[in-house]
């Protein structure tokens, strides 16, 4: 038993250490936009080697861990999960990264109303990330579902920002419609970001639960 926990704690460490390098991504990508900062967009894209190195660390961790033991359900669920997680958290990366790399292609700092939208996204996609961690950490199943729900403010804001482009791009200006075409693809990547916390929360509530039918639930409990 003190074995399977010391796997446990060890696993839950480096998936707490993945979701802090993934969020610390998200919010330099978030200064490279509202800074128009090209050399800082372009180290955050490199960067995200490092999550991709620590993705595969976990899975490999989950894999031997399964292969050597046979763990009960409940240590099954978490193992199975914690692999899923760091898959989400990698996505999570990707999406930090090409936010990044859409500052660079950018031709001229955005109009503030649409830097402010951004950068209020992304921070709440780093809160939501955050809280899902606690979630995990605690195993709390309520904070999940919590967590699952915060996603319909992210599609808003995604909703408002393109609306806000479609409206400044209406114009003949070519540098407009492309830097105006960036920023959507950008403001889609925190989208994307959302809905892979949510996936994420989804996980956890299956390890604590042992039910993985987190979103029947919540609709349920919307009727």
């Amino acid at each position: 038993m003190k074995s399977f926990d010391k796997e446990i704690a060890h696993l839950s460490d480096e998936i707490n250490r993945l979701a802090m390098a993934c969020s610390n991504q998200l919010e330099k990508a978030a200064i490279a936009f509202d800074l128009m900062d090209k050399g800082l967009a372009g180290k955050v894209a490199k960067d995200d080697e490092k999550v991709n190195v620590l993705e595969r660390l976990i899975e490999d961790h989950a894999v031997r861990f399964l292969a050597k033991r046979q763990p009960m359900a409940v240590d099954l669920r978490f193992f199975l999960a914690a692999m899923k997680i760091a898959y989400e958290l990698e996505r999570i990366g990707d999406n930090a990264e090409n936010i990044a790399k859409g500052v660079i292609f950018l031709k001229k700092r955005p109009d503030h109303g649409i830097v402010k939208r951004i950068v209020d996204m992304t921070a709440d996609c780093r809160s939501m990330l955050q809280e899902a961690v606690e979630a995990f950490l605690a195993m709390d199943a309520d904070k999940a579902s919590a967590v699952w729900k915060r996603d319909e403010g992210i599609d808003e804001s995604f909703k408002r920002i393109m609306g806000l482009v479609f409206d400044q791009t209406k114009g003949p200006c070519v540098d407009s419609f492309e830097d105006g075409t960036q920023i959507v693809l950008m403001a889609r990547c925190i989208e994307r970001i959302g809905d892979h916390i949510t996936n994420i929360a989804e996980d956890i509530y299956y390890i604590a639960t042992g039910q993985n039918n987190l979103k029947q639930i919540m609709m349920k409990l919307d009727e």
